[in-house]
């Protein structure tokens, strides 16, 4: 496992990647703490599932920071405007801009349940923008999220859920149905997702210009 508390640069970065850089330093420091205090094989590895699992909610966090920032640069563009709600949940707001509100979180809440793919697919038809800058990446970031459902789901032991949704992402696997992965043992690189949101904030200030100064 690399690990991701990188020494960050002071460039100047979106509100959604400055959110996700902080909590990437306070994770890295924690989780170091946390292996120095407890050196032996099976706090190593609850600390490495600890953070493998912090990491990945963090990305995904970065992930609906992003979509809300566009719809504040480019109002309507995402189209959440036109998510359905019921009366009883128009009567709750005085204004049109609180409904409004709630209708954007309402629905970005939706997309921060929905799987990765399509959170990538949706940003490609609303706006024409692709989060990841290849399908490799994209599948080392869906791998990873993999491994996150399984800690979180299952206490990372291996089901056909599991197996179903790495079979597309890696050549071959020899997990069975029943088997206790050791994270500890396990060679994977969280670098992907702080490089991945690097990418995207690069990008995004590159297509939204000085709109990339907005706050959330």
């Amino acid at each position: 496992m690399a690990h991701i508390w990188e020494t960050w640069s002071e460039d100047d970065y979106t509100l959604p990647m400055q959110r996700f850089k902080d909590e990437d330093v306070r994770i890295g420091l924690l989780i170091i703490a946390i292996a120095q205090s407890s050196p032996t094989s099976s706090n190593r590895t609850l600390a490495l599932e600890m953070g493998l699992c912090r990491c990945v909610d963090n990305y995904l966090c970065f992930l609906s920071d992003v979509v809300r920032q566009i719809h504040q640069w480019v109002p309507k563009s995402l189209g959440l405007e036109t998510t359905q709600i019921t009366v009883e949940e128009c009567l709750k707001f005085s204004t049109h801009d609180e409904l409004i509100r709630y209708v954007i979180d309402k629905k970005i809440t939706a997309l921060s349940f929905d799987s990765i793919d399509r959170i990538r697919t949706y940003l490609k038809k609303q706006v024409g923008f692709d989060l990841f800058a290849s399908d490799k990446v994209a599948e080392q970031v869906q791998l990873l999220n993999a491994y996150r459902n399984l800690i979180v789901h299952n206490r990372g032991m291996v089901d056909n859920r599991f197996l179903k949704m790495i079979e597309p992402l890696v050549a071959s696997t020899y997990w069975k149905v029943g088997e206790q992965i050791d994270f500890g043992a396990l060679n994977y690189d969280l670098t992907v997702l702080n490089e991945s949101a690097k990418d995207i904030d690069v990008r995004l200030r590159a297509k939204y210009g000085d709109n990339s100064a907005t706050k959330l």
